[in-house]
């Protein structure tokens, strides 16, 4: 009887309920549609799909019961040339422009994909259908339009929207009755866990690897400052040769850090690294999802022999005001953004500013430093120790030594500061153009004084005052700054075009000085190839690069063909200042134009085959050089659980970057002139893809590359060089190399995480007739073996955890490498880093806490060996046995950063 009652109380309940629904009235008279829209999602169950600056000036007036509804504001809309399509499945409904269709056999799409809550546009975002049962697919732009073209018999079209960190959304369109849809807005919902993802590869064409493969890059998990770290997530990818805490560049796939470019809102960042390479420059707080291209790149992006990591910056709030503040054990940063006219026009602002000399958290000073070379951990190989003056050939062995010191280093002051500011004004027309100004400013100065005990007498004893070693007072400074402004213009020429305008502008400065900088030089002038030995004294560089860029693109869709076409035109003014023991003054200033012209097919409706055809033709004012860049890159059986890719490419590059051994953080750059020809390379890669289950994923590629005219400093060559110094300049540039490897991936998600492992088996040799005596030697960067392992886990609703271990061989020993005659390697690298972020609502806030620990073994991970001055105290066996103290030198392995935890809270307001 109980059981009967309950029952019918909630019948009548529902009915109730159900009749209430059925009998609310709405009532409209001149209202914004962006308010009446507001009013129906909140009485409602619907959900609309629309873009803010399509319905931003529309006004309705209409009365209507619920029943009613979607039929009387289908009808208002009408009269504004807007179309209303209802989703019965999902609830949705569907704004978009209305326009006279002509009948055709093909199928026309276009529109965005937006955030649901911000309306800010969505770059990269995927979009996939079904066509009898094969999927196929298309990204959006960087702006986040896109335009869809196919032939089809099917009368409806199911298109699945997806983007990294956004719930995916479905939506199904009645092609039958009306096959052309302008204007079809898709809005994403915010996921509880968001990133800063990278899509691997992917620009105009859906592609399951690149899916897979995004899921492995998770930024923003592991940085020693407390701050994400975009460039150090990507050695996830066995592509990615591991590097240590203090970045000197990403290495892919045997380049150079030369090799890599990071491109933000389409113009190159010339320093990519704040304090060191401990953190990136650019604030992700700010960054939409980013694409990383690795293997064959598009022909829209100027590859260099490397990989190109292109960044496009947040366009702020279209509809309200919100921002995020944060700290870490680093630094400082707030983010506002918000609309300048409501669904319109918006405007973003953000500032990080450093605390590390404000804050000793977490042994921020020593990390400091650490990066200046102060005191870094090393341990020295006492077999290797010899006396500089007198007894030249006296070993550790012959002489008794009371203590061995590998410096006399006593720091005095310090000072470490960074900023980074980002900010953007973006606006939106009524047809869907977007015109954006986005700017970036940064800088850098890191300083250090410390007492260094250096002077001895002609005996090579150390000369003391009252018993204590004479010092003398030393400064190491590393300071960088750069502008970053960029102009954008999007808007569609036609139903199938769609053009890109860029005007952009950098102005890059940086200097460093070490006044101990260690130079190895032969100890004898005259016999070059003999004995060498380290001589400290100051090292100055100083660098300028200003870049003036103006591009054009038109993007092209058709069924199953898309195409890409522009041109770019760069202006450079470079100048670069060099001085050091064996060369006390060099400088070099040199401007140049490049012209570009481009072309990119891709092909998505070929039977059994995707292609992705492209060429690049370059024009380089400086030595006027010619120069033509093919790439192709080919996929068999795409859709498959099992598929097949093979790629070719050859790229040129015009500007270089210099790596210098023992420094980090500042870059320097240089021009290819008259004298030195560009760097190239011969690119070919291949990859089967397997799938064997919606959850697994498999994969292994290959690749060769062969380098011509890559540019090394001499300081990198100094201990395997047959001459110290160039007669012309202070780098070497006929240099060649063949990188070789294989790579391979696995990763499975589940339902509170997923696991992914890599290991890449590769090899990358230089050869210069000038090094080495002309045999081939392996690079500086080269690692044998290299293997990765990863989980991230969920363990209650808002904790996320992530670990992963890196395993790889030793880099090349080069100093003991020279001695011996043999190719000997640092020992293994081995690392454990563990991260953990918990999410915490409030009624209007969020609040993210991240807690990561690097190293977390605490190994002393090799990192590079050096020649070092020693202080030795011998024992004299004579009849007065004295204690004299001697300046030998010997060989020490200098470690990686030790275990270092880090905390970073962010609140989301």
């Amino acid at each position: 009887m109980i059981l009967r009652f309950s029952i019918a109380c909630v019948l009548v309940l529902f009915t109730f309920s159900s009749r209430a629904l059925r009998a609310q009235t709405f009532q409209f008279d001149d209202t914004p549609l962006l308010e009446a829209i507001e009013q129906i999602e909140s009485a409602t169950p619907y959900s609309f799909l629309y873009r803010e600056s399509l319905i931003a000036n529309v006004r309705v007036s209409f009365t209507s019961s619920s029943e009613d509804l979607v039929d009387s504001l289908r009808a208002e809309l009408d009269q504004n040339q807007i179309g209303l399509s209802y989703q019965e499945a999902s609830n949705h409904i569907l704004l978009f422009r209305k326009k006279t269709v002509s009948r055709s056999s093909s199928v026309y799409v276009s529109g965005f994909v937006v955030d649901a809550q911000s309306g800010e546009r969505l770059p990269y975002s995927t979009l996939s259908w079904r066509e009898e049962g094969i999927l196929k697919g298309i990204s959006s732009t960087k702006t986040g339009q896109y335009t869809l073209q196919t032939e089809t018999k099917q009368a409806t079209l199911a298109i699945t929207v997806s983007y990294i960190g956004y719930t995916s959304q479905v939506i199904t369109l009645n092609i039958q009755e009306q096959p052309e849809w302008n204007e079809v807005t898709i809005r994403l919902e915010p996921e509880l866990f968001t990133g800063n993802e990278v899509i691997i590869n992917g620009v105009n064409y859906y592609s399951v690897a690149d899916t897979h493969l995004t899921k492995l890059v998770d930024l923003g998990v592991f940085n020693p400052l407390g701050e994400t770290n975009t460039l150090r997530s990507l050695q996830q990818l066995p592509a990615v040769s591991t590097s240590t805490a203090l970045s000197e560049g990403i290495n892919i796939r045997g380049s150079a850090a030369d090799g890599f470019r990071v491109l933000l809102d389409g113009q190159t960042m010339y320093n990519q690294s704040h304090l060191f390479g401990l953190l990136d420059v650019m604030n992700s707080d700010v960054l939409r999802t980013s694409g990383f291209y690795y293997d064959v790149t598009p022909a829209q992006f100027d590859a260099p022999l490397g990989g190109t990591l292109a960044l496009v910056t947040a366009s702020g709030s279209l509809n309200e005001l919100k921002g995020n503040a944060g700290l870490s054990n680093s630094s400082g940063k707030i983010t506002l953004e918000g609309p300048l006219k409501k669904g319109k026009a918006s405007w973003l602002v953000s500032g990080r500013h450093s605390l590390i000399d404000q804050l000793n958290w977490f042994n921020n000073q020593e990390l400091v430093d650490f990066g200046l070379d102060v005191g870094r951990p090393l341990q020295l190989d006492e077999s290797t120790v010899t006396l500089v003056v007198g007894q030249d050939n006296v070993g550790l062995d012959e002489i008794d030594v009371v203590d061995v010191r590998s410096s006399f280093i006593d720091p005095v002051s310090s000072s470490a500061n960074f900023y980074d500011v980002h900010g953007k004004v973006h606006w939106e027309t009524n047809t869907g153009g977007v015109l954006t100004v986005s700017s970036h400013f940064a800088s850098d100065n890191a300083a250090q004084q410390y007492n260094r005990v250096v002077e001895i007498d002609d005996r090579g004893t150390a000369r003391r005052e009252d018993d204590l070693e004479i010092s003398q007072l030393f400064d190491t400074e590393n300071e960088w700054n750069s502008e970053h402004v960029v102009a954008h213009a999007g808007f569609m020429l036609s139903r199938s075009t769609y053009s890109n305008s860029h005007i952009g502008f950098s102005n890059y400065f940086s200097n460093f000085l070490k006044g101990d900088f260690p130079f190895t030089v032969p100890r004898d002038p005259a016999e070059p190839d003999g004995r060498r030995i380290t001589v400290l004294d100051e090292l100055y560089l100083e660098n300028s690069v200003r870049d003036f860029s103006v591009k054009q693109e038109f993007l092209h869709s058709f069924p199953g063909l898309n195409i890409a076409q522009g041109i770019s035109y760069t202006d450079y003014d470079v100048r670069y200042i060099d001085r050091g023991v064996e060369r006390p003054s060099f400088q070099s200033r040199r401007t140049s134009q490049l012209v570009d012209l481009y072309q990119q097919f891709d092909f998505s409706n070929l039977d059994g085959v995707r292609v992705q055809v492209g060429h690049r033709l370059h024009y380089f004012s400086n030595g006027r050089y010619t120069r033509w860049s093919p790439r192709a890159r080919f996929q068999l059986f795409p859709n498959a659980p099992v598929s097949f890719g093979l790629g070719y490419s050859q790229n040129y590059q015009f500007l270089h970057q210099l790596q210098f051994f023992n420094i980090n953080s500042t870059d320097f750059w240089i021009l290819t002139n008259e004298d030195q020809p560009p760097s190239s390379v011969q690119y070919y890669s291949s990859g089967i893809y397997v799938r064997p289950l919606p959850f697994l994923y498999l994969h292994m590629e290959g690749y060769l590359k062969n380098f011509n005219n890559l540019r090394i400093h001499e300081l990198n060559t100094a201990n395997i060089s047959s001459t110290f110094q160039n007669d012309q300049v202070p780098w070497f540039f006929n240099n060649t190399g063949v990188g070789r490897g294989l790579e391979w991936v696995a990763t499975t998600t589940f339902n509170r995480g997923k696991l992914s492992a890599t290991y890449a088996l590769s090899s990358m040799e230089l050869e210069n007739a000038r090094i080495n005596d002309g045999d081939p030697f392996a690079a500086d960067w080269d690692r044998l073996h290299q293997f990765t392992a990863s989980a991230e886990f969920r363990i209650i609703k808002h904790l996320n955890t992530y670990a992963s271990w890196t395993l790889a061989s030793g880099t090349p020993d080069r100093v003991t490498s020279f001695e011996r005659g043999d190719d000997l390697r640092h020992s293994t690298y081995s690392r454990i880093d563990l991260s953990a972020r918990y999410i915490m609502y409030t009624q209007k806030q969020r609040v993210e806490l991240t807690l990561s620990v690097y190293n977390l073994l605490n190994r002393d991970n090799e990192w590079y060996s050096e020649r070092l001055n020693l202080i030795v105290e011998q024992q004299i066996n004579n009849r007065f046995e004295t204690v004299v103290p001697r300046v030998a030198s010997g060989n020490a392995q200098v470690f990686d950063l030790g275990i270092q935890p880090s905390v970073g809270l962010v609140v989301y307001f």
